[in-house]
């Protein structure tokens, strides 16, 4: 079983989002400071061995866990990823109109 969450502080999505996979935790971002660099900063940065693998196969546990826990499944990813717990995956009319206006 999968569990998407963050390690370090939580307060208000803080904290470096992980993955945990059967007991062992792995980072999903890492943060680099590109402050000194000056022109483009792609060859500062570092490349996965196969850049496809580590996305696909998070997209691929996040459906095992919603096709074998259906709703329940959604809201760790949603808390890990994102850093919200709802209690409803329902949106209401005015959520969705209070983030029209936002924008």
């Amino acid at each position: 079983m999968v569990v998407v969450g963050r390690a370090g502080p939580c307060e208000r999505g803080r904290g470096t989002p992980t993955r945990w996979v059967r007991g062992s935790v792995v980072p999903v971002l890492n943060r680099l400071d590109l402050r000194s660099v000056h022109g483009p900063v792609g060859p500062h940065l570092p490349r996965p061995t196969d850049a496809h693998d580590a996305p696909l196969e998070t997209v691929r546990e996040i459906l095992h866990l919603v096709r074998t826990h259906g709703d329940a499944a959604i809201r760790l990813p949603t808390d890990g990823f994102d850093g919200v717990t709802r209690e409803s995956l329902r949106v209401s009319e005015e959520e969705i109109a209070q983030a029209c206006d936002a924008t």
